[in-house]
Parts: C-alpha cells; structure tokens; sequence
C-alpha cells in the first residue's frame, strides 16, 4: 500500500512542559511526521523457510516545510512516539495490520492487477492465498489456480530450505572430518619423532651424560 494512503494528515506537534519538552517543541517547527508500516525482510526466518519472510516494522517520515527533497524515514522507538504523540495515536487508530508470512506485493508472479483483486477479498500474504476455502474461489476469477500456484511455491521454497540446510550440514561435517585427519597427521609426526628420539637414544646412551660426555673429553 502507498504509504500516504493510511497516514494521518498532521502538522507539527508541540509538546509544552516542563524539562527538555520544549526543546522538542522547537525542534519539531516545520516538521509533518507521517507514520506507516513497512515491511522488513526477516533473514533469520528466510533462512529457515527458504522464502522471503517479511515483517511490518513501523516507521515515520518527516517532511520539512519548504525543503520537498528532506524526508528522512525513522524507526518508531519511544523516543519518536513521545515526540509526535498525536500523530502517533490518529495513525494508530486509523489503521493497524500484521501481515504473516510472505506479501502477496512481495510476490513476483503477481502482477499489480492481481494484487489489488486479491487485497479486495483481504488475500494479504502468498500462505493466505494458499489457504482459500472451497467456498470462495468463485469470488476472483483464476483463484482455484492461484491457490495451486501457491501453494507449489511454498512447497518448492521449503524443499528448497531443507536441502540447503542439508548441504550446509555436510559442509561442515566434512570441515570437521578434515580437521580431524590434520590432527591425527600431526599426532602422527609427533609419534615417530618421538619413536625416533629414543631409538637414537637407546644405541647412543652416552648422549644424554653429560658427566660421562666430560670424562670423555678429558
């Protein structure tokens, strides 16, 4: 969704009080804080699935009056919320969604077409689409065969995670194999050394005499 289409029409917001508020006051002259979600790939879950795994993090983008090319985006941590309570709150009772799993917009086989008549019929993720009930595949023409792509895809991406988990597996079990035989190759070495060392000491005693060594020398 454009950002623009859920964020509150708000101007800047002064917070007047006691301490460092109306430094935030000043600091907010000329700022529109327009706040939405924005979904966030989540590497650890990719990983795991083998697709990509979004997640809504929200964010606010502050325009500065007069300058169009200034819009710095932020996270929303509770600095920003303090900052901008009642932007804030009109957003928040304007709009709130979670969407689980992988965006039907993040979905290449769709094309913008596709997802507006999917979003129409509240279908928000590629799982969802997935999980259409028999009951409504005749509200969009094609769904029974989305529904089958779908869940192919997610079938396909999960067959996909596991089998690079599984050569990432024997990766390393193979690095460890070869570290392995290292150490057995130096333990090896280290051995005959050894084994080398007292030979040349058992038919050379005097060797490690030193008195019998001086005596000698004498």
């Amino acid at each position: 969704m454009d950002d623009f289409d859920y964020a509150p029409p708000s101007s800047h917001n002064f917070t007047l009080g006691l301490d460092g508020s109306r430094q935030t006051a000043a600091m907010n002259q000329g700022i529109t804080p327009v706040f939405f979600l924005e979904p966030t790939l989540n590497p650890k879950r990719t990983a795991e699935e083998g697709r990509p795994i979004y997640e809504d993090q929200e964010r606010v983008r502050l325009f500065v009056a007069g300058d169009p090319y200034n819009q710095v985006v932020h996270p929303v941590d509770h600095a920003m919320r303090e900052r901008f309570p009642e932007a804030y709150r009109a957003y928040k009772e304007k709009r709130e969604m979670h969407i689980e799993g992988t965006p039907i917009r993040q979905w290449a086989l769709l094309t913008p077409a596709n997802i507006a008549e999917f979003e129409a019929i509240k279908i928000f993720s590629v799982e969802a689409l997935a999980q259409v009930p028999d009951s409504s595949l005749q509200r969009v023409m094609g769904l029974r065969e989305w529904r089958e792509k779908a869940k192919t895809w997610l079938a396909v991406n999960k067959d996909s995670a596991a089998a690079v988990k599984y050569a990432e597996e024997n990766v390393r079990l193979n690095d460890e194999i070869g570290e392995l035989k290292r150490q057995m190759k130096e333990l090896g070495a280290q051995m005959a050394a050894m084994t080398r060392t007292q030979e040349f000491l058992g038919t050379h005693p005097d060797t490690m005499n030193p008195v019998r060594q001086q005596g000698q020398r004498k």
